[in-house]
Parts: C-alpha cells; structure tokens; sequence
C-alpha cells in the first residue's frame, strides 16, 4: 500500500513539473516574440508602426503608439550614463514644442512619463533622448539630444490613436 502511495506521489511531482516546464517554454517564447522587423532599433527619425524605436551610440528608446491621455509609455529604454526622455509634438514631420520630459537613471529598462498636457488622437508625437550636464533639471539649452554614430539625434515618432492592437503601452 505504501509503495503505491509513493508511486502515486512521484507520478503527481512528475506532472507538476511537466506543466512547471511547460509555462516556462511558453513564457520564454511569450517575451521573445517581438516583432524586430519593427522595431527599427539602431535607427533614428524612422516613421513606421508599433514598436518603433531609435539608438544613438549605447541610448536606445522605444515607444508603441499610445492612446490619447497625459501619459506615454517607453516600453524599452537603455541610458548608459542616464539621461532625460524628451516628448514633443510633431512641427511638421520633425520635433515641435516639448509636452513632457523625465529624467531616467541607466538602470531603468521602461518608463512612463507624465505630460503637461493631453495628447490628441490621430496626432505623431516624437520621444527624443536628451544628455544631462549633472544638474537634475531638465533645459534644453545645455541637455542637448544624444545623438548617434552618424551625428542624428536619438529619437523616435509614435501616433497616438483609439485603434491599438491588443499589445497596449
């Protein structure tokens, strides 16, 4: 009887651990699935779709189009030596006015930042990367833009619409 007790209790770890491992493929697979044809990493003032992202010497930033609101997400973002993420409106193809900006230390991955005003839909809005001279506050008269290998400004355009596939940020 105690044999098949133990019997009974290995074949249910088993399949525990069948299943554990299982979520775990699947998991993995989950994260890697990113479209990289659209990412556009390693690119700077590259229009395109969801996912756009733009990298200057190590800064990266990337941001999927956004619902209208006060706040915009950066779903990737690496800052070796920090900086600040820049958003403006669009001034005819190129960045405009400035609606937000926040400081990121080179340890952040992600970002949310909170606007000064609301952003309008069917409207391109621009996350730009920004260098910081030591002080904390934001002026973009001594933050100037980080730019790439070739001398572009690291920066990336997204819309903002209603109409989101179902990976929202």
């Amino acid at each position: 009887m105690v044999a098949l007790e133990n019997m009974e209790n290995s074949r249910n770890v088993v399949i525990g651990l069948v299943i554990l491992l299982v979520l775990v493929v699947a998991g993995a697979i989950w994260l890697g699935r990113g479209d990289e044809a659209n990412r556009q990493t390693g690119a700077a003032n590259q229009p395109g779709a969801n996912g756009q992202g733009a990298s200057g010497g190590d800064a990266t930033v990337t941001v999927n189009d956004q619902f209208p609101g006060q706040i915009v997400y950066l779903s990737n973002l690496s800052l070796p030596t920090g900086g600040w993420v820049v958003i403006h409106e669009d001034g005819g193809g190129a960045p405009g006015a400035v609606v937000g900006q926040k400081y990121f230390s080179a340890s952040d991955r992600v970002g949310v930042i909170n606007l000064n005003q609301t952003t309008i839909n069917g409207r391109r809005y621009w996350a730009m990367v920004h260098t910081d001279n030591g002080d904390g506050i934001f002026d973009p008269t001594v933050d100037l833009p980080a730019q790439n290998a070739v001398g572009e400004n690291v920066m990336v355009g997204f819309n903002v619409t209603t109409t989101l596939p179902e990976n929202k940020g």
